[in-house]
């Protein structure tokens, strides 16, 4: 978030020639209707797992990013995913920095001032993926941004601390593909979710937070070699 499935728009033909490939937008995001009521990780992930059902697909191998790869990891806790590929997705309390920019009065920085574009301009292509994405935030306007702010106080310390024990419990193969430039989510979290999760780390030199946007043909080889 805020963007789509357009993040993916180069890399998936690339991963297309050996996989079945599916992007669907997020709830809210897209072209897909926002969840009604409740914007937790655990809503978003009951979302994608009825997604599997109506697609009759028991297992996936998903790769996710950011906010997309904390829903392939509920669903890979549900017993849907066969693998699991991580972009710039801190496996536990890292994501909690997130929840402390969404209070009040920290809120006015990002989710207010920037409406979202803040997080588009650090993309290495930050021009071309806000043509793909900027109509949506100026045309929903507050609603849009409350949406992003009200996932991230839905956030809670309990269960992303235990979340990955969990995961590791769980047998799911893991791997992490992240850039090395990601302004978000920098290094130092890759390394650290690498070890909590015994997971290895493939770094995309000069990748920042959208590498599967900015580097599509790195990320799309790092996730090949890495579902085997």
């Amino acid at each position: 978030m805020p963007t789509s499935s357009l993040l993916f728009r180069d890399a998936m033909p690339l991963l297309a020639r050996r996989f079945r490939v599916l992007s669907p937008d997020l709830p809210g995001y897209g072209s897909t209707e926002a969840l009604r009521g409740e914007h937790s990780v655990g809503a978003h992930a009951a979302w994608l797992i009825q997604l599997l059902d109506a697609l009759g697909l028991d297992r996936v191998a998903l790769a996710g990013q950011d906010l997309g790869g904390l829903l392939g990891i509920e669903a890979a806790l549900a017993g849907r995913v066969s693998s699991l590929v991580l972009t710039s997705c801190p496996a536990g309390l890292g994501w909690m920095s997130s929840r402390v920019m969404a209070w009040p009065g920290l809120e006015l920085f990002f989710y207010r001032l920037f409406a979202g574009r803040l997080y588009l301009d650090k993309a290495e292509r930050a021009g071309a993926l806000k043509a793909l994405h900027i109509g949506r935030i100026a045309s929903e306007g507050p609603v849009f941004v409350e949406r992003m702010r009200q996932t991230a106080l839905a956030f809670g310390l309990r269960e992303f601390a235990a979340r990955p024990g969990r995961l590791r419990a769980s047998g799911v193969p893991v791997s992490l593909v992240w850039g090395s430039r990601d302004p978000l989510f920098p290094i130092w979290q890759a390394r650290a979710t690498a070890r909590a999760l015994g997971a290895p780390l493939t770094l995309i030199p000069g990748g920042r937070h959208t590498l599967p946007f900015d580097q599509p043909e790195a990320w799309a080889r790092a996730v090949e070699a890495a579902l085997g």
